[in-house]
């Protein structure tokens, strides 16, 4: 496994999105009559449960499912647990689907408002872990991995996105409110606002260190942030928190803001929605809307073979249910129509290598592709960089061949964690 770093000079000529391109006007998707959540947690039958169906619900109440980590996430609306039941999310993560039926009654739990006088780290990771930009609270209280600096990070995870922009120009106060709450909560002296370039002017008067970011994609990847601003590159394999370093998207910290101005937790979030034309649209939604709910208020239907998408069209995941709930972190759907999406194919590679020019980290993909194909994983990390890629998706994107090379980097990251796993716990 490669012990340093892996960064190039190579540049993209893809480019992060800006708020002009956007209509003014910001639609409001009304509140469904059913939210759904995903906890991050297995779904485990007891015999004495701590959340049964039929459960009564408030508004901003927590719901805990278990005490494990990810088994309590705080309601966005109040009413009734209807159904509790397994999911299987991405590369077999195992969660439980927890589906709440809305009756109208907005009651409202004040357990926050008794504490937001006072910001304390315990409170906040409580009540505002799943608000809209899910704050990375746990990790300011992992004492494991103690944190030096906080970034704040208003680049997009994709292109064609405007979410955290949208933030950065229309909700800066709520941001400057949050800065604040996170200096009472945590012990982190310095904390970096990461801005586009073009947008750089016109916050010094906030008291934090502002840095900008090219907007040529994926400049604005934390790992990219870490090597090319903060000048404290990532060994492969390694997480920025790691290094002492935790990520916020700034929608996170606009909203712990106006959690902490209001006494109350925030409930609904922005988002992004791309159509099959490509066109984009800002929208705010209630967090746990199924995403039909999204679809109809856009007035776009999806026939057989179309693909639907959280996130954007390098790094996003299709899913595959129209009840998928839009969770605390999703910043963009993109639907795509059957007719334009990009076909793949099992074709060898031709060793054009496009893959290795356009690569921000200088993998050499067409090696690295061969090993993962034939599941040679470990071999993958420790000649070819396998860890050190940041899954940008510019490789799967010009790769003549229509390799889905990404989907293959994933696949080997999880399968070498599996067996990494296993002969940890054979040791």
């Amino acid at each position: 496994m490669l012990k340093k770093s892996f960064f190039g000079l190579t540049r993209s000529w893809l480019r992060y999105e800006g708020l002009a391109s956007f209509p003014e006007r910001i639609c409001h998707v009304p509140s469904p009559g059913r939210i759904t959540y995903l906890f991050n947690a297995p779904f485990e039958k007891t015999t004495d449960p701590k959340l049964n169906v039929g459960d009564r619900v408030k508004r901003g109440q927590p719901i805990v499912l278990n005490d494990e980590p990810g088994g309590t996430l705080v309601s966005s609306v109040a009413g009734s647990v209807a159904s509790i039941t397994p999911y299987d999310g991405d590369l077999g993560r195992r969660c439980t689907m927890v589906t709440i039926t809305t009756d109208g009654n907005e009651e409202v739990d004040t357990g926050f408002a008794d504490y937001a006088a006072s910001p304390r780290l315990e409170t906040a990771r409580t009540y505002l872990t799943n608000s809209p930009g899910s704050p990375p609270l746990d990790q300011l209280a992992d004492t494991g991995r103690p944190i030096d600096t906080i970034v704040i990070s208003a680049m997009e995870d994709d292109i064609l996105i405007g979410t955290r922009r949208h933030v950065l120009e229309k909700d800066f106060s709520m941001v400057a409110k949050g800065i604040t709450v996170l200096r009472q909560i945590s012990d982190v002296e310095r904390i970096v606002l990461v801005v586009p370039r073009e947008s750089i002017q016109g916050f010094g008067h906030i008291g934090v260190e502002v840095m900008a970011a090219d907007v040529d994609y994926p400049a604005g990847h934390p790992l990219l942030i870490m090597n090319n601003l903060l000048k404290k590159p990532v060994p492969a394999g390694q997480s920025p928190e790691e290094n002492g370093v935790c990520f916020f998207s700034i929608e996170a910290v606009a909203s712990m803001g106006r959690a902490y101005a209001d006494g109350a937790v925030p409930v609904r979030k922005t988002i992004t929605f791309i159509d099959k034309d490509g066109a984009h649209a800002l929208a705010t939604v209630r967090v746990g809307t199924p995403v039909a709910d999204l679809l109809s208020t856009f007035g776009v239907t999806l026939n057989e073979r179309d693909r639907l998408i959280f996130g954007g069209p390098m790094t996003g995941k299709a899913i595959y249910d129209i009840d998928h709930p839009i969770l605390a972190d999703t910043d963009a759907v993109l639907v795509q129509d059957r007719d334009s999406i990009p076909y793949s194919s099992d074709y060898p590679c031709i060793n054009c290598g496009d893959c290795i020019r356009v690569c921000p980290v200088n993998i050499p993909i067409d090696m690295l592709v061969r090993f993962l194909e034939v599941g040679q994983y470990a071999e993958a990390a420790d000649q070819y960089a396998l860890e050190s890629c940041i899954e940008c998706g510019l490789c799967g994107y010009v790769c003549v061949a229509k390799i889905p090379i990404v989907q293959y980097i994933r696949l080997g990251k999880y399968e070498l964690a599996k067996e990494r796993s296993m002969e940890a716990a054979n040791d």
